[in-house]
């Protein structure tokens, strides 16, 4: 099981995958971002991405090679084709902070949606 989390203005081209399944959590197919608009037009919600969380049985890792490998590229398609492969939707506020600069842009999105969504929590 991997997450996937709403981002809003995903129409333009990101370095997010994205999963097409139907409503049970089931995931179809698994694809990367700068494919065009072959990508977008299989998605049924654009704004959903893979966020990175995962939850995995001990015996994906057995499936990892002994060399640098992508479990998104190389290990999760192949679940995927076995249909053992589901997503969950996270709610709530999800941003990438990879890269350093982007952790205070996060710090400030994150207070202006908790003002937004929960105000109680700021009064804390």
């Amino acid at each position: 099981m991997f997450s996937s989390s709403r981002w809003q203005g995903l129409e333009t081209e990101m370095g997010f995958g994205c999963c097409c399944g139907g409503g049970d959590g089931f995931v179809e197919a698994l694809m990367k971002w700068g494919f065009g608009d072959g990508v977008l037009g299989l998605m049924e919600k654009k704004e959903e991405i893979n966020a990175g969380i995962y939850l995995l049985n001990s015996s994906v890792l057995d499936r990892i090679e002994l060399w640098p490998t992508s479990i998104e590229n190389e290990v999760f398609p192949k679940i995927a084709a076995e249909k053992k492969l589901y997503a969950m939707l996270l709610p709530g506020f999800w941003m990438d902070i990879g890269q350093p600069k982007d952790y205070i842009t996060g710090l400030r999105l994150y207070l202006d949606f908790l003002r937004k969504k929960s105000s109680p929590k700021l009064a804390k």
